[in-house]
């Protein structure tokens, strides 16, 4: 089964997720496209429209989710570096012993034509997505199947930093990931597994993250191998998710919530063992929707 990676080539994380896939698949190229533009001017522009969008009041509290820690109570930034380095530190030598630099190409723009145009050249059975931008509806139906990796779990939590928001409302249980089919609607595919982390006394928002993107890894694995044999996948067409979170939502409010559930040790309350909830392969799409609402169900506190 011929594979196609998207996602950004760096930090660490993204090409631990693109070297373990290649030492296991047919990994015939890996796209990375170019994060946005992070120079000064780009920045204070952004910042800019941010609070013109927002109000002075609402900008300036995001602005400030950004501070030391001293000021935000925990800096994000920070701990996902220093949460990417200690998980992955060795990702640059694995992605380079693989050989993914072979088939590895930076794109500006992943929808732009020329990048729909390399994806539908190479002709790949599956495309594996993990974060990146939005990917558009032209570059979608390149290719006969597309995936999608959120790092929340759906369809309770979708959005943007979907992990972090769920630490800093205390929901740690509900910290973890979904595989599913990629969609023109952000995290809106068909939902093909849950990935939940093993979540210990001491993890943080970065620590929790660092252990779902590796799961992420295990879980394409997973799927690729299983599809590549059966040829076929159920899956669990999503409902209107329970959260929407953004990027301008995370807010110095944020950040002193984190800050107060590691104080707290809120995540002592939910220690659990890593677990795979696969529905790609059940009888029919209607027993993947039964074993959804029941790991769903179960994580809310329902059962």
């Amino acid at each position: 089964m011929r594979v196609t990676i998207i996602t950004p080539g760096w930090p660490l994380h993204h090409r631990y997720f693109c070297a373990y896939l290649a030492e296991r698949h047919d990994v015939v190229s890996v796209v990375h496209p170019l994060p946005p533009s992070r120079g000064t001017y780009a920045r204070v522009r952004r910042e800019g429209r941010r609070i013109a969008q927002l109000g002075l009041v609402d900008g300036a509290l995001h602005a400030l989710a950004s501070a030391p820690a001293g000021v935000s109570g925990w800096s994000r930034s920070r701990a996902l570096r220093d949460a990417d380095s200690r998980f992955f530190g060795d990702a640059s030598e694995y992605y380079q012993r693989v050989g993914v630099d072979r088939v590895a190409r930076t794109v500006r723009d992943v929808n732009s034509p020329e990048s729909i145009a390399l994806v539908r050249d190479l002709a790949p059975d599956v495309v594996v997505c993990h974060g990146g931008p939005i990917y558009g509806r032209d570059l979608i139906e390149a290719c006969g199947t597309m995936l999608n990796f959120h790092s929340g779990i759906s369809p309770v939590y979708n959005g943007a930093s979907t992990l972090m928001f769920a630490f800093a409302n205390g929901h740690v249980q509900l910290c973890g990931g979904t595989l599913m089919t990629m969609s023109a609607t952000v995290d809106g595919g068909e939902i093909l597994a849950h990935y939940l982390p093993a979540i210990e006394p001491d993890d943080d928002p970065a620590s929790l993250f660092m252990k779902t993107v590796r799961g992420a890894a295990h879980v394409y694995s997973s799927f690729l191998g299983e599809y590549g044999q059966r040829g076929t996948f159920t899956s669990v067409p999503q409902t209107p998710p329970l959260f929407y979170c953004t990027s301008n939502g995370w807010t110095l409010h944020e950040t002193r919530q984190v800050r107060r559930h590691l104080v707290r040790q809120t995540a002592r309350a939910h220690v659990r063992e890593e677990r795979l909830s696969a529905y790609w392969n059940r009888s029919s799409d209607e027993e993947a929707g039964r074993a959804m609402r029941r790991t769903v169900e179960e994580l809310l506190g329902f059962t």
